[in-house]
């Protein structure tokens, strides 16, 4: 890898965030539908995050339309604010951003549709499905422990 000192310093950054993340999930709730939304919520946008930085989800790294992608990780960061990571504003949070996941892939496709982009439409349906999926199974995950808590 042709990695330079800045790449170093965030992928450090990023694997932190991830692990900060993970051990809050565990303090914060003992039930298990809470910890493997967070679990997969976070996983997902840390795969999505490295994945986009690295290669990038549409079109390579350099890509300017893989920016988009990161409205995502913006969505989850301000949802898990304001529900101060209660797990039934984890839910609407991950519904939130599957919507997001859902109206990007619907916006390249169209403009792949009308000619005005050349994005392979594979690319663009692997990545609306895998993280769409995975932002769906997070939010019934945490609207299960949402229901076990009150």
């Amino acid at each position: 890898m042709d990695w330079s000192p800045a790449d170093y310093l965030l992928f450090g950054l990023m694997v932190a965030a991830l692990m900060t993340g993970l051990v809050l999930a565990r303090r914060w709730s003992d039930h298990a539908a809470y910890r493997s939304g967070a679990m997969l919520a976070l996983g997902a946008g840390f795969v999505m995050s490295w994945a986009n930085g690295a290669v990038g989800l549409i079109g390579s790294e350099d890509d300017p339309r893989n920016l988009v992608f990161l409205t995502l990780p913006a969505v989850g960061l301000a949802g898990a604010a304001l529900s101060r990571l209660r797990a039934s504003g984890l839910a609407r949070t991950c519904m939130a951003m599957l919507l997001v996941q859902l109206v990007i892939g619907a916006g390249f496709g169209i403009a792949r549709l009308t000619g005005s982009g050349d994005l392979p439409a594979r690319d663009i349906l692997l990545t609306t499905l895998v993280f769409g999926v995975a932002w769906a199974l997070a939010a019934v995950l945490f609207r299960r422990a949402a229901r076990a808590q009150s």
